[in-house]
């Protein structure tokens, strides 16, 4: 008798094509914590001292539905790397970045952290200061896991579903 032979097919998998989604969060609370160091561990960071600035912000989702009325908190972490890619596009041509942030909603957590660039904090502060902003929209991937991976954010005075 002869020994049959199994064949074994390899396939590609393809990974499933991600939708794209909006969400919306008004505004209900925000702080800016800072702090600059001496930097005294040089073995991590350059230079003579260390910075820390965070925009965060408290509010409610109000788009997409099912997470309606759920608080979440955003945080930016201000990046000076940002404002220089910013200022000077062409000499970072070869720089890919995936995305902006990410947004976490898992179960009670609901969270966003994300970069801002350095230079945008007096425009944005001074803004939410004044009450000019009162709505904080991401646009990024449909959530897979609990994760999705924000491309672009804008703050707003107004919020019109459609538009979205």
């Amino acid at each position: 008798m002869a020994k049959q032979q199994k064949t074994s097919r390899k396939t590609k998998k393809t990974k499933p094509e991600r939708s794209y989604t909006a969400y919306c969060i008004e505004i209900k609370d925000w702080s800016v914590p800072y702090s600059l160091h001496l930097n005294e561990h040089k073995k991590f960071r350059n230079g003579p001292y260390w910075e820390y600035v965070e925009l965060k912000i408290l509010g409610d989702f109000i788009f997409p539905d099912r997470f309606a009325d759920k608080n979440v908190e955003c945080r930016f972490l201000g990046s000076r790397s940002m404002t220089k890619m910013l200022n000077q596009p062409d000499k970072y041509d070869d720089i890919k970045p995936l995305c902006l942030g990410s947004m976490t909603l898992r179960g009670e957590r609901k969270e966003y952290l994300g970069s801002l660039p350095m230079d945008t904090f007096p425009t944005i502060v001074g803004s939410l200061a004044a009450n000019k902003y009162k709505y904080l929209i991401f646009h990024g991937y449909t959530p897979r896991y609990g994760t999705a991976e924000i491309f672009s954010y804008h703050f707003d005075r107004f919020f019109e579903e459609e538009d979205w």
